[in-house]
C-alpha cells in the first residue's frame, strides 16, 4: 500500500496544472490525477498531470480509459 502524497506534492502539481494556460494556446489538453493510461493489458499508470498535445487527443474520450 502507498501512502498518501504529502502536501508539497500536492502544491507542486497544483503549480504544474498551470500548462492550463499552455492547453489554451496549443489546443492540447491538461489533465490531473486521478486518471489510468493504458499502455497496454500489463502497463498501466496513474500520473499526477499529464499533457496531450493537440495531435495527441485523441485517445482522451470523457467517458472512457484512455489506451495509448
Amino acid at each position: 500500500m502507498v501512502p498518501s502524497p504529502l502536501p508539497v506534492h500536492q502544491i507542486v502539481a497544483g503549480e504544474i496544472s498551470l500548462l492550463n494556460d499552455y492547453k489554451r494556446q496549443s489546443g492540447g489538453l491538461a489533465l490531473a490525477a486521478a486518471l489510468d493510461i493504458v499502455f497496454d493489458e500489463h502497463d498501466l499508470v496513474q500520473p499526477d498531470v499529464v499533457f496531450f498535445r493537440a495531435g495527441r487527443r485523441h485517445p482522451v474520450q470523457p467517458y472512457a480509459v484512455t489506451r495509448i
